[in-house]
Formats: structure tokens, C-alpha cells, sequence
């Protein structure tokens, strides 16, 4: 950026020639600031005594040509800086530190104009000033800059002036203050404050000023082409702002509308992607992704996005997330998000809620998104780099309020009753020509009587589900203990009497622990019976030996005693091992042999089932769950009252036979074939079916009394509509 070759420029040598006034003809130190000595008389200024004698013109003459040049490079720089496009803090620094270097200056500092009063943007040696040091002087410096800011003109202020009264505006420091403005359309941005040596007198002084002025332009040229390009800048973003609202409220089809604000807030925002997610239910569906016409929903990618949305947007907060951020989030969201990134690897992911902005004109109270649910949610991404040009985020903010406006609008128009019809309608040009009008209007009144006719005509509904023939008393025959199936005497559909044996189990853990029971009985006895002999053999034994034997002889015994009590419950499980009929009944269960013979079984397992074949019979209907609420309002109007049931064997399909819903199962179970189901049973009269056989399948249906010929013909269809209307609605 430095260059040291001259240039014409007219403020070169504007600045050239107050510097030379201000030096008096010597030149001006450049460089470093040096101290000013004891006297306040600074080398090389016009007040010092030249130590220069007649025969050194020469030298003194090609110093202030090396300074005027040296002068000419910072200007130049200073220029250069002005046409640059560096930001402002960068500006400054650099602009700073070219004057202080020109005028040799102890110290400077810019004040910006801010809206609580000045600001210190940047400084050079400004705690130097002193001014840090003591309170008083410092609100003496800030009342004079702020006089100096309300008289809009440039001044030299010498060091130690204005009263003492600290409420007064004054130059508390040893410092000529020059102070200069940096203007944009005649108001002042930026105050630049040099502190520079008092030595000189005022025809130097005042060529300070002047160069100070001079660069105080050259700075206005930066201030000015600053703020012109923020203006197009500003104009760019109005023209792309309205471009954008334009095109997503020409639109009233949802994915239109999505695709339309995926696309142009990408251009808008210019970032690498922006999603668009709409709220389904309870739940949020990517509906749009900008540079993509089509979404794949099966995809991992798009449901974890998706799931980010949904819980970004149920928590009602903006999320704004680096790949740098490391501060905690909610447990619920944080999970998401990192879901989703571990997919994406996304540096930046930005998820703003939308809401709907159409308020209706009584609402009142807390701010937007507190209590309602949004609407959907833009997502924002950056994939190469977390880094956003500035204003971003009120960008976003902008893009958020009128794409939810626009997205209300379009979720609005799309739940309008049988939409697609009316905008088929509406585009069909030949259904509304003089020609075709009769026609049109006499099938418009036949589709309306034809609905009317639906409405009102009753007819009689019945829901039709699967079941089985059962028996009304049936009981399952179970396993007492463990063991092997040994016998079984008897086979399917037989009709077996009371206690007769069903089953004989085989357990040779029962029968060695019998055994061994036995033989401790016996050997017990034994022992017994020898202690016994002892005692009868030997009269005159010792009385304590005598009383041994006989303790020894009682527990013995008593030993007997518990085995025999042992041996009792292995008899009584052995019982166990014989499973007899309780009553008389016939055998249900197909092919005994296969299932039990020779096979272990273990205590509580299912052997057979029985049922009386003297008692009644019923029907086991599945009815779908979803079709118990006709049945309930039925039952509701009948006031109890049994309702009616036909059925149709699938072995007689030609013979139609009723019954009455006698029971509903109080809590829904799954079917393996039928799905959620809730079991009734109905009472039949068995005499008039042409044969009982248990578990026969058949179709039965539940008369639910009079309904209108519409939902009878069509009442799958409307549950379809009814459910699916609830489930979205909001």
C-alpha cells in the first residue's frame, strides 16, 4: 500500500505547505514522538534556537525536501486508504497512526458519535493524556469535546485552559489539543483529537490545524464511500426483500410456497442451504430443501432434520448453533441436533420458528410465540464455514415474519373443504360456457339431490367382522407336576366319563426319591430295633448308658416318623403323575398322540381341552376396535337391550343363522390375523346349526340399528376423513 513515488495531488501539496507553515521553513520530526524538554521548547519547532551557522543552509535545505517527501508518502498512504475498501476500525488505526506520525504528536484518539453520547473508537498514547488519572479532569475533557461537537468547528485548544471549575468544558492536559471532524453530509461522524507538544508559535499551530483539516477530509472521502455503498447495499437487500415477498405470496399451494422460500432465502441470505419444515399434528415434515425439487422422505437425513425442527420449534426459542458453540442446550434438542450433525456435518445450523402473524384484532397480552404454536420452522445452514456476513440475523428475523405470513395463508387456503375440486372447477373454462351452462347447472342439481338422497335416505347398518363356534363351557386340563407322558388313553373327540384317567405321567426323580425314602425308613428301623435289643439283653446296664440308648432309641424313632410323613407327599405327587377327568366331557384337543406322547412336560403346561358336550354353544366374535363406537351408541340407544347378530358358517355359506350379543370384552386385545380387536360373545341356539364343530370360522354382523345410506355406503371412507381431520387438526 506504501508507495514513495510522488503523485499530483492537490491535497499533497496542500498538506505539504501547512506542514512547511506549521515547521516555519525546518522540518518536522517524523517517526516516533519524542519528549519535549524541561523548557517546552521543542526541537526543530519554529520558536527553538537554530544551532545551524551560515555554512549548513545546505544541509537544512535537503532535510526539509526529505521531510516533504517523506510527508508526501503519508498523505499518498492516507489517500490510498480512503479509496480502499478496509473496514472502518481498520481504517482508523491505520489513518491514526500516519497523522501522528506526520505532526510528531505525543498522542490521538477518534470519538465516534454514538447514541449515548461520544464513544473512543481508537487511540494512540491516549493514557498519556492523564486523563485516566483523575475523574475530574476527565469530565472536563468530555464537556469540552462535546462543545466542541455542538459548535461543529475545528479548534486548537492550549494546554491548561478554561476555569477550574470542574462543571466547565476546559483543556486539562500539558497538551495543544488540535481537534478536527470527520463529516458525512455536513453532520459529524468522528472527532479526531491530537495531542501534540505546545512548543511553536501560532502561524505553527495553525498549519497543524490545517493538515489536520486536510486529512479530516481525506477521511470524509472514506466516510463517504462507506456509507454510499451501505446505501446500495441497503437498496440491493430492499429490491432481493421484495422480490422475495412477491414470490412467495403469489403462491397459495403449500409446497409451492415452501419451495418458493427455501429458494429465494438462500439467494437472500446467501448461505449454502435453507430448509423449510411444516407442523403435521404434533409433528414437523421437511417439506422443502432450496436447490432440490424433490425430498426423498425415507431418507435418514430428512427425518432427523425434521425431528431438529420439531423440537426447535415446540420449545418456541430460535436456535443459533456453531460448530465452535460449546454452551449447553435443552437435553431434548441437543439430542436432536446432534443427531442430525452427526449426518450433516453442518458448521452452522440456524432453526427460526414461524408463526402465523395474522392476529385477530382482540388479541391481546403476551408477545408472539409465548402460547401459540408455530407454524412450521426454517432451517438455515452453512456446510463449508460458520462465518455470516452482518445483518444475517435480522435477516433471518425478516424472512421468518413474512414467510409465516405466507405459509398461514397457504395452509389456510389448502384446508378448505374439497379444494382440488373447487380449483379444477374454477379452471375449467368449458364447464361455465353459454352452450354448456345447462348442462352444467342440471348436474350440479343432480349431485346435489344425489347428496341430499345420501344425507337423509336411512338404511340399515351392520358391521361385519370374523369369529369362531366355541363352546360356552370349556376348561383346559393341565399338568400337576413334572414328568414324562407315559400313557394316554384316550383321543380327540372322545367322551370321557368322570374320573376317568386322561394321562399318566412317569417321573424317575419321584420314584428315586420314594426309594430313598424307603430304604432310610427301613434302616432307621434297624437301627432302632438293635438299640432295643440292647436294652432287653442287659438289665443290669449303667443307668446313664441305659438313659443314652433309649434318647438314642426316641430319635430314631422320631426320624421314622418324618420319613413316613415325607414318604406321604411323594405319594400324594405321585398322585399327581394320574390326571383323571372331573366330569364328563369330550376331548377338543387335535392329535393328542403327536403333541404328548413320550414328551416332558412340566408343572401348570396345558394337556387338553374339554368341553361339555351336552351344554351350550356360542360365537367368539372379533370386532375391529375401530368399529365399537357404532356399537356403543347402538347399545346406548337400545337401554341395554341385546342386539342382533347373523353369521354364515364357512362350511354352509348358502344358511344364515342369528344370535344375541350377550358380553363385550372390557379391554381391546391384538389378533394375530385381525389386528386390535375387542371379543363378544354371542348366545346361538345350536339346534339349529347343521353341525357343531369347534373352532369353525365364520362371518358375523352386528346390527347397529338405522344410520343414512351415506355413511352405511361410505362410512369407512368418512372415519378415514374424520380421523385424519382430527389428527391434523391444529
Amino acid at each position: 500500500m506504501t508507495s514513495n513515488a510522488p503523485i499530483d495531488d492537490p491535497n499533497l501539496h496542500s498538506a505539504d505547505a501547512s506542514l512547511n507553515t506549521a515547521a516555519g521553513g525546518a522540518p518536522i520530526p517524523l517517526g516516533p514522538p519524542v519528549q519535549t524538554p524541561a523548557n517546552g521548547v521543542s526541537p526543530g519547532s519554529a520558536d527553538a534556537p537554530s544551532p545551524a551557522s551560515p555554512g549548513s543552509v545546505e544541509p537544512d535545505a535537503r532535510l526539509v525536501q526529505e521531510t516533504r517527501n517523506q510527508i508526501r508518502v503519508i498523505v499518498q498512504e492516507i489517500t490510498q486508504l480512503a479509496q480502499s475498501d478496509v473496514d472502518e476500525d481498520a481504517f482508523y488505526a491505520e489513518f491514526l497512526q500516519r497523522v501522528v506520525s506526520a505532526l510528531a504528536s505525543e498522542g490521538a484518539a477518534i470519538w465516534t458519535l454514538g447514541d449515548d453520547g461520544l464513544d473512543l473508537r481508537y487511540q494512540i498514547n491516549f493514557p498519556r493524556a492523564r486523563l485516566h488519572d483523575d475523574k475530574q479532569s476527565a469530565q472536563r475533557h468530555y464537556l469540552l469535546l462535546q462543545q466542541l461537537l455542538a459548535d461543529g468547528q475545528a479548534a486548537l485548544i492550549p494546554p491548561q485552559s478554561g476555569s477550574n471549575d470542574t462543571e466547565e468544558a476546559g483543556n486539562p492536559t500539558e497538551h495543544l489539543l488540535i481537534v478536527g471532524f470527520v463529516r458525512f453530509e455536513d453532520r459529524p461522524m468522528e472527532i479526531v483529537e491530537i495531542f501534540q507538544r505546545p512548543a511553536g508559535g501560532p502561524t505553527t499551530q495553525r498549519g497543524y490545524l490545517r493538515f489536520v483539516l486536510q486529512m479530516c477530509e481525506l477521511a470524509q472521502t472514506f466516510v463517504t464511500r462507506k456509507h454510499l455503498k451501505n446505501f446500495h447495499q441497503r437498496e440491493l437487500l430492499w429490491d432481493n426483500l421484495e422480490q422475495f415477498i412477491r414470490s412467495i405470496h403469489s403462491r397459495l399451494d403449500v409446497k409451492e410456497t415452501c419451495y418458493a422460500m427455501a429458494n429465494e432465502s438462500r439467494r437472500l441470505l446467501q448461505c449454502d442451504r435453507v430448509s423449510i419444515a411444516v407442523r403435521k399434528g404434533r409433528h414437523y415434515q421437511l417439506e422443502a430443501v432450496s436447490g432440490l425439487d424433490t425430498l426423498d422422505r425415507r431418507a435418514e437425513e430428512v427425518n432427523r432434520l425434521g425431528k431438529l425442527a420439531g423440537r426447535v420449534a415446540h420449545s418456541r426459542q430460535t436456535l443459533w448453533r456453531r460448530d465452535t458453540d460449546e454452551s449447553p442446550l435443552a437435553p431434548q434438542v441437543e439430542e436432536a441436533l446432534d443427531s442430525y450433525l452427526d449426518i450433516s456435518h453442518a458448521k452452522l445450523v440456524v432453526v427460526q420458528p414461524l408463526y402465523d402473524d395474522d392476529l385477530d384484532d382482540d388479541d391481546e397480552g403476551p408477545a408472539l410465540g409465548e402460547h401459540r404454536e408455530p407454524i412450521g420452522a426454517l432451517i438455515v445452514e452453512q456446510l463449508r464455514d460458520s462465518r455470516t456476513e452482518q445483518g444475517v440475523e435480522q435477516r433471518v428475523e425478516m424472512i421468518a415474519a413474512h414467510g409465516g405470513s405466507a405459509l398461514a395463508n397457504a395452509l389456510a387456503h389448502d384446508q378448505v373443504f374439497l379444494m382440488p375440486l373447487w380449483r379444477a372447477i374454477g379452471k375449467s373454462k368449458i364447464l361455465v360456457q353459454a352452450r354448456n351452462l345447462p348442462k352444467t347447472i342440471a348436474v350440479l342439481v343432480v349431485l346435489i339431490m344425489a347428496a341430499a338422497a345420501l344425507a337423509i335416505v336411512p338404511a340399515p347398518l351392520k358391521i361385519t367382522c370374523n369369529g369362531q363356534l366355541i363352546p360356552s363351557e370349556r376348561f383346559e386340563v393341565f399338568a400337576q407336576t413334572e414328568g414324562v407322558v407315559a400313557e394316554l388313553p384316550v383321543r380327540h373327540a372322545q367322551v370321557v366319563e368322570p374320573n376317568q384317567l386322561l394321562v399318566r405321567l412317569r417321573s424317575a426323580p419321584l420314584q428315586e426319591k420314594m426309594t430313598r425314602l424307603q430304604g432310610e425308613v427301613e434302616e432307621k428301623k434297624q437301627q432302632s430295633a438293635a438299640r432295643n435289643s440292647v436294652l432287653i439283653r442287659n438289665a443290669r446296664l449303667d443307668p446313664i448308658e441305659q438313659q443314652r440308648i433309649e434318647g438314642e432309641v426316641r430319635r430314631l424313632d422320631t426320624a421314622i416318623i418324618n420319613l413316613k410323613e415325607r414318604i406321604k407327599l411323594v405319594e400324594i405327587e405321585q398322585q399327581g403323575l394320574r390326571v383323571l377327568s372331573t366330569q364328563r366331557a369330550q376331548i377338543a384337543t387335535w392329535r393328542l398322540h403327536e403333541r404328548l406322547w413320550n414328551r416332558p412336560v412340566h408343572r401348570g403346561d396345558g394337556l387338553m381341552t374339554l368341553y361339555d358336550p351336552d351344554g351350550d354353544w356360542e360365537l367368539e366374535v372379533w370386532m375391529p376396535e375401530r368399529r365399537m363406537g357404532h356399537i356403543d351408541d347402538q347399545l346406548h340407544a337400545e337401554k341395554g337391550e341385546p342386539l342382533t347378530v347373523s353369521f354364515v358358517l364357512t362350511a354352509h355359506p348358502d344358511q344364515r343363522f342369528e344370535g344375541e350379543l350377550i358380553e363385550i370384552q372390557r379391554s381391546a386385545d391384538v389378533h394375530e390375523s385381525e389386528g386390535n380387536v375387542v371379543r363378544l360373545r354371542v348366545s346361538i341356539d345350536k339346534t339349529e346349526l347343521p353341525e357343531l364343530r369347534n373352532e369353525a370360522t365364520l362371518t358375523a354382523q352386528v346390527h347397529c340399528g338405522m344410520r343414512p345410506v351415506g355413511a352405511v355406503w361410505f362410512g369407512d371412507l368418512i372415519e378415514t376423513i374424520q380421523k385424519t381431520s382430527l389428527l391434523w387438526w391444529p
